[in-house]
């Protein structure tokens, strides 16, 4: 057979622009789901962000600040009653912050992520965990008592895809967590962070 005879996939430019198109609907159609709707379930949302299709509702804690993005079913939550346990939490979002798809974040204390931040998709943030000792061995996971541990990620900060942030971890600004790290504690400004569990492998970025 000669090529002349083979049928060559034709490129639609119309196709194109009517995907631009639907994409920018979706866009403004969040936008104003988020400025009217979630606006009354949150702390505050700020100017121009958008929450696109999250999975959870329990936002009553969540603050977000101007021009946050926060793609399509991630988990922002936060707990005022957990099995009787009362919590005042606090999960603030800086501006010009990008959240990917499929992110679970949760607080019931203060977890503050700064301004300018990028965290991937699949990435796992918590400022709780539950009660582990010998005593409560024999009491389901999800019937212990929860324990707060403050979380603080600082501005400019990326954080790749599939890392974990755990309770009481501090980051400085401008860090760099490789993909599936197992963050916990305090880390200073301005180094790469990866590992399981997560340790510097470079400081002084900007040097």
């Amino acid at each position: 057979m000669c090529i002349d005879c083979c049928e060559l996939p034709k490129i639609n430019k119309t196709s194109k622009i009517e995907k631009m198109f639907i994409e920018k609907i979706k866009v403004l159609y969040w936008l104003c789901i988020t400025q009217i709707f979630y606006r009354v379930i949150c702390k505050k949302i700020g100017k121009k962000s958008i929450i696109r299709a999250p999975i959870s509702l329990r936002m009553n804690g969540v603050s977000l600040g101007d021009n946050v993005r926060v793609g399509p079913l991630t988990r922002l939550e936060t707990f005022r009653n957990y099995n009787g346990q009362l919590f005042s939490p606090n999960l603030s979002i800086g501006n010009n912050t990008t959240i990917e798809q499929c992110c679970h974040i949760a607080a019931v204390g203060k977890l503050a992520i700064s301004s300018d931040c990028v965290i991937s998709s699949f990435v796992f943030i918590e400022d709780h965990e539950h009660e582990m000792s010998s005593e409560n061995h024999d009491v389901h996971i999800l019937k212990r008592k929860l324990y707060n541990k403050d979380v603080k990620i600082g501005k400019s900060v990326f954080i790749g895809t599939g890392a974990k942030i755990l309770p009481g971890s501090c980051i400085g600004d401008r860090c760099v967590i490789g993909a599936n790290a197992v963050v916990k504690g305090e880390f200073p400004s301005d180094c790469i962070i990866a590992g399981v569990p997560a340790k510097i492998i470079r400081k002084n970025l900007k040097s």
